[in-house]
């Protein structure tokens, strides 16, 4: 499946940037001016069932990483995946070859049943909600996030397909990479994270991945304060 991609700037390099669940291109942006400063062309895509990308009837991982690969249209400089999109990313990093990889709070570590239904509450009662109880919900779950952060989430929410959840749920609950990193890769892990553990992150580190904690953010990372995740990606923008 081709994907709905939002292009901002001209530069020489290209910095791939794939959203998480039930997110979209939209997300990124704060990060995406910061990273056409640096000479990049940004290149942020709606996954199968978000944003403006279409729906489907499957939901599989291995169906999201089909359709990123299939979408990238030159080798990525920089491709960062956050969440849902780490885990795609680094399923279709041995073909899209990107320079650098950065893998942020990805759900690499298996998820017990009280954390899973944290990070994946009543998603069935989302469609049923006007958008002041999803922006109240929201502003009640991520304090620190600004009103139009806010504003960017209930618009995903609205374009976001009710049918992912299930199946990206189960796919998610312990998927992380198996084999050494193939490009230079850097996990950034919430401060703490719940979907990538310690004990993950020493395994990653076996792997050849680099590992970093973002201090005092949460999953949200570049929503909760964009300077310090920033600072947290120092070196590999």
């Amino acid at each position: 499946m081709r994907l709905h991609r939002r292009i901002t700037g001209d530069g020489e390099r290209d910095a791939l940037l794939i959203h998480g669940f039930n997110c979209d291109s939209g997300d990124w942006w704060e990060v995406a001016p910061v990273l056409v400063s640096r000479g990049y062309r940004v290149v942020a895509v709606d996954l199968r069932g978000h944003g403006r990308s279409p729906r489907s009837n499957s939901y599989a991982l291995a169906d999201y990483v089909a359709d990123v690969v299939e979408t990238v249209q030159r080798r990525p400089a920089l491709a960062i995946g956050h969440s849902l999109g780490g885990s795609v990313l680094a399923g279709g990093a041995e073909r899209l070859r990107p320079e650098r990889a950065i893998y942020l709070d990805p759900p690499w570590s298996p998820l017990d049943d009280d954390t899973t239904a944290k990070l994946f509450p009543d998603l069935a009662a989302i469609p049923g909600m006007s958008d002041a109880e999803l922006s109240a919900t929201l502003r009640r779950d991520f304090p620190r996030w600004s009103d139009h952060a806010i504003e960017v989430d209930v618009d995903s929410w609205r374009r976001w397909d009710p049918a992912t959840g299930d199946e990206i749920v189960a796919t998610l609950r312990g998927s992380g990479p198996m084999s050494v990193a193939v490009v230079p890769s850097l996990v950034v892990a919430a401060d703490p994270s719940v979907v990538c553990l310690p004990d993950e992150q020493r395994r990653l580190r076996g792997l050849d991945y680099a590992v970093r904690v973002a201090p005092g953010l949460t999953h949200s990372l570049f929503r909760d304060d964009l300077a310090t995740f920033l600072r947290t990606l120092d070196g590999w923008l």
